[in-house]
């Protein structure tokens, strides 16, 4: 309800089986309520638009099914953040075959700029295969595989369309049936696919400590980097503290 105000809105789900997370998200006068097994992976429970004021105040609580049926409910570790952080990194897969993950990142329609590392390259769009945000289901990866431009959300299901890009958390989505979306990154996406991966056999495989898998054509060690030639990247320097395994042809 707002501040000084008595009109509450109430926004019921069903029954609740054993512990469970929740997280409600306010964008303008859209509101979403996420559930999750884990605290790490969200399904989206409910949405609705209510035009509320800018300032709020918010509560949980929950309710028996019957009367004839006693219930409690606890709440622990109740928390407020204007965007709460992913508890995954973000993988990028380059159409090369070559896996770069990072804290986060941030793409338009021309270019692909990674958070919080200087050794990772702008990649350009028409470089990239896919976008992982969450891990995949077996079930879901031939899905994945086939290269449809779309997003996969976290019910399983795939939205067909051009990603616009991301930014602020947010995909924007130009779907095939429904127009364009915002979907949110952390709470609603899965992967977002923008070609079919070629997968080509590169001589080159190095492995990081971060989880990057590097795919080259050619790898030297320079000072205290390893320079690498990524089909699609070019050159690229990659700090030898970070390296975890290299694999070279045989000679």
């Amino acid at each position: 309800r707002a501040p000084g105000e008595t009109l509450v809105h109430l926004e019921a789900t069903p029954a609740i089986p054993g512990m469970r997370w929740f997280k409600l998200q306010r964008s303008g006068e859209l509101i979403s309520g996420y559930r999750s097994r884990d605290g790490a992976r969200w399904v989206l429970a409910s949405q609705t638009r209510l035009p509320l004021p800018k300032s709020l105040w918010c509560g949980v609580a929950a309710a028996g099914l019957t009367d004839a049926r006693t219930h409690s409910a606890v709440f622990e570790h109740v928390a407020v953040a204007r965007r709460f952080p992913s508890p995954y990194r973000v993988q990028a897969e380059l159409r090369s075959g070559s896996m770069v993950e990072a804290p986060g990142l941030d793409f338009d329609e021309e270019v692909l700029r990674f958070h919080g590392t200087q050794s990772r390259p702008a990649v350009r769009r028409e470089h990239l295969a896919r976008l992982l945000f969450q891990p995949v289901p077996g079930r879901l990866e031939p899905r994945l595989r086939l290269g449809q431009p779309g997003v996969l959300v976290t019910s399983g299901d795939f939205l067909e369309g051009e990603v616009r890009g991301l930014a602020d958390g947010w995909i924007l989505l130009d779907s095939v049936l429904s127009g364009a979306r915002r979907l949110d990154v952390i709470n609603q996406v899965t992967a977002v696919v923008l070609w079919p991966a070629t997968r080509g056999r590169a001589p080159y495989e190095i492995r990081m400590r971060d989880g990057s898998i590097w795919r080259a054509t050619s790898a030297a060690i320079s000072g205290h980097a390893l320079r690498i030639q990524e089909p699609l990247l070019g050159e690229c320097e990659l700090p030898l503290p970070d390296l975890l395994s290299f694999e070279a042809p045989a000679r």
